[in-house]
Order: C-alpha cells, then structure tokens, then sequence
C-alpha cells in the first residue's frame, strides 16, 4: 500500500501538480503554501517512501539469505528484484536529497514576492525558473525510477 501510495504521489506530483505551478507562477503560491507548509505532503511522501524502500530491503534481505548471495543474484527473478530494490533506493534517495530544498526555496521566493505587492523581480523571476526546472529534472528522475522500480518487482518472477 505504501509503495503504491509513493507511486502514486510522484505521478501526480510530476505530471500534473508541478507543471499547473509551474505555469501559474506566483498565482500558485497559496495552492503550494497549504499542500507543502500546511498539509506537508512531502514529509508525508518521505516517509510513504522510507517504508516502502525499509520494507522492501527487509524482504530482499530475508529471501536472498535463503539461497545464499550468489545464487540470489545469478537467477533472473533474484536479479531483476535487486535491480528493482536498487531504483526503488534511488527514487527515494533523488527525492529526499532533491525536492524538499527546492520546495522550500520556492515556497521563500513565494512568499518575497507576495510580501512585495508586485510582481516578481527579473532577479526572483530567474531564480524561481531556474528552481522549476531543477525540480522538474529531479521529478522525472525520480518517476523514472519508481517506474522501473514498480515494474521489476511487478514482473520478477516472469523473467
């Protein structure tokens, strides 16, 4: 449940939440204040993550005991599910270390420019596309990975 949770989160999040903010600009900014400050989605999203991430390496640890590394690795279905756990980490690790300080940055520039009555500075206006763009890269890395994640362990025991 929490894996499907994480997967759905980072799907909506990149597909459609980030590019409507993106596109509205400063007009975003209460919308993004309440989900992100008030509602803390990504502390909430974290955390639906490090479970996620925590309970799957439990269960890889305790099936690639049974059999021994090796032979864990050297069978498809062994192999595929590491490969999985592996971008599964990734994705957890790309948006744990990616997003929130960008979130924050944004949510700062935000608030500057509410604070100032006007509209943003060419300066903030910069600054603010510069931080989109970086999370929108680091978004779809890490959609990317939950992709491969969700599909490796969807289908190990197929390969």
């Amino acid at each position: 449940m929490f894996g499907i949770a994480w997967a759905g989160s980072a799907f909506l999040f990149t597909v459609f939440i980030e590019p409507a903010a993106a596109k509205l600009g400063p007009q975003a900014g209460p919308f993004m204040e309440e989900v992100v400050e008030r509602r803390k989605v990504g502390e909430v999203v974290t955390a639906t993550a490090a479970v996620t991430v925590i309970a799957g390496w439990i269960l890889w640890f305790g099936d690639m005991r049974l059999v021994g590394f090796g032979d864990w690795i050297g069978s498809s279905f062994g192999l595929v599910l590491t490969i999985g756990g592996v971008a599964a980490t990734g994705a957890f690790f790309a948006g744990l270390i990616g997003v929130p300080p960008n979130i924050k940055r944004l949510s700062a520039l935000g608030k500057e420019v509410a604070a100032s009555g006007g509209p943003p500075t060419p300066e903030q206006a910069a600054e603010m596309h510069e931080v989109q763009e970086r999370m929108s890269k680091l978004s779809r890395l890490d959609l990317a990975l939950i992709a491969v994640a969700v599909l490796c362990m969807a289908t190990a025991r197929y390969w």
